[in-house]
């Protein structure tokens, strides 16, 4: 499933996402904007390793300058993680997890950028 954000007549996918998964703040820094990301390095991210694979997300760079939200745990381009509260459902016996990707539009103007 991939939710993509067209512009600013539609809704806001990453409030729809929040909403739906519910991120933990990050107890390192819970009062800045971005308090809901966690580091790739050091004493965040071997936090983040600790949790339930279905809980994590990952922040990537796509291109030049879009960046989308991969659900599971990825290195490649990865910038920051989420864990949520809410874990992805188990896929079904025999079937690989079908990601879920929120693409985030270079004019996008929300929490993110």
């Amino acid at each position: 499933m991939t939710i993509t954000y067209v512009n600013k007549t539609t809704p806001d996918p990453m409030d729809e996402w929040e909403a739906t998964w519910r991120p933990y703040l990050n107890p390192w820094r819970p009062k800045i904007a971005e308090g809901i990301h966690f580091d790739g390095w050091g004493e965040e991210h071997h936090f983040v390793k600790t949790f339930n694979p279905r809980q994590v997300w990952t922040l990537v760079s796509v291109g030049d300058h879009g960046i989308s939200i991969v659900s599971g745990y990825h290195t490649k381009n990865a910038r920051s993680y989420f864990i949520t509260k809410k874990k992805r459902p188990k896929p079904k016996k025999n079937q690989p997890e079908a990601p879920i990707t929120i693409e985030i539009t270079p004019d996008y103007k929300g929490w993110l950028s």
